[in-house]
C-alpha cells in the first residue's frame, strides 16, 4: 500500500476538489503570506531522505526544506472556524509566555 494513504485521506478532508491528475504535495503546512507553521504541519513519508540529505548537509533552517518540495499552504483564515484567535498558533518559549497560556491572557497571534 501506497504510504502516501492516510496523508492523501487527510487532504482529502481539507481539500476535497483536488483536481484529477494533480500531484499532491509532500507536506501541508499553515501559512500567511510567506510566513510558514512548519512544526505544525503534516509531511509525507517521502519528504524523509530529503530532509535527510539537508540535515547531512548541516542545512539547519527548515525554511530552506520549500524549495526542494512541494508545499500547500492552509491559511490560517481556515482555523478560525474552530479558534477564532488562532490560540493555538501560541509560542511558548518563555516563563512569561507559559504564565500567559496558564492564564489564557494570549496575545494577538496573527
Amino acid at each position: 500500500m501506497d504510504s502516501r494513504v492516510p496523508i492523501i485521506w487527510f487532504a482529502k478532508i481539507l481539500y476535497p476538489s483536488q483536481p484529477n491528475g494533480v500531484l499532491w504535495p509532500n507536506a501541508w503546512m499553515r501559512s500567511s503570506g510567506s510566513y510558514f507553521q512548519p512544526l505544525c504541519a503534516v509531511y509525507v513519508k517521502g519528504c524523509a531522505p530529503v530532509i535527510k540529505d539537508q540535515l547531512l548537509r548541516g542545512d539547519l533552517k527548515i525554511a530552506n526544506l520549500y524549495a526542494r518540495m512541494t508545499v500547500k499552504r492552509i491559511p490560517y483564515e481556515h482555523f478560525r472556524v474552530c479558534d477564532h484567535r488562532l490560540v493555538s498558533f501560541f509560542n511558548i518559549s518563555t516563563a512569561d509566555d507559559l504564565k500567559c497560556a496558564q492564564e489564557g491572557n494570549f496575545p494577538n497571534i496573527v
